[in-house]
């Protein structure tokens, strides 16, 4: 079985990356286990701060290494939080509050970005983004997921991140989709 290490300290995070990895034949070793330093994220764009972390992590290994970086944008907010998602005080229920006067799901848009930056046993690094859109509801519904879950439904569908099962979230979002761009450039390079 092919190995990975996942540049991050988010246990959350990292359970869902080994979940959709897995799938694909690959073991992937947790920051902690390898014991990485968590690294600040002091970029302004989510290629920036993934690329820190990769980068991080392969100097200290000398081994493959991916870290994602993605965010939940809102349109109202002009793209906040962004990629302060993770730092965003208040999380979810603050977006609620700060849009709040919005009631018209076209006026509540929202859509999450996902950047994977993986660098390869020779070093060299490669960038695969996803990124899905959809509405924010008045109220946050269901209790699977993470982070601003609760309050996102994906255009063509009528409920939430939260309310999916692991297998049809991993299936559309942003961070699958990510994923699933970097498993077909492994894929190609395995020939």
């Amino acid at each position: 079985m092919n190995k990975l290490v996942v540049a991050s300290h988010n246990p959350k995070k990292l359970q869902e990356l080994q979940a959709i990895l897995a799938q694909v034949g690959y073991q992937t070793i947790g920051a902690s286990e390898v014991h990485l330093p968590d690294v600040e994220e002091t970029e302004d764009t989510f290629v920036g701060n993934a690329t820190l972390k990769v980068e991080s992590a392969f100097r200290h290994l000398n081994f493959p290494a991916l870290a994602d970086d993605s965010g939940f944008c809102v349109d109202a907010l002009n793209g906040a939080p962004g990629v302060y998602s993770a730092r965003y005080e208040g999380g979810y229920q603050r977006v609620l509050k700060e849009i709040a006067h919005l009631t018209k799901p076209n006026d509540r848009r929202a859509h999450f970005v996902c950047i994977i930056a993986y660098i390869d046993e020779n070093g060299e690094q490669h960038n695969f983004e996803g990124r899905i859109s959809g509405h924010i509801p008045m109220e946050p519904q269901g209790t699977a997921g993470f982070a601003y879950d609760p309050i996102f439904i994906p255009d063509g569908f009528d409920i939430t991140f939260a309310e999916m099962t692991a297998e049809q979230k991993h299936s559309l979002s942003h961070r699958g989709q990510a994923l699933a761009k970097l498993v077909e450039h492994l894929r190609q390079k395995a020939k």
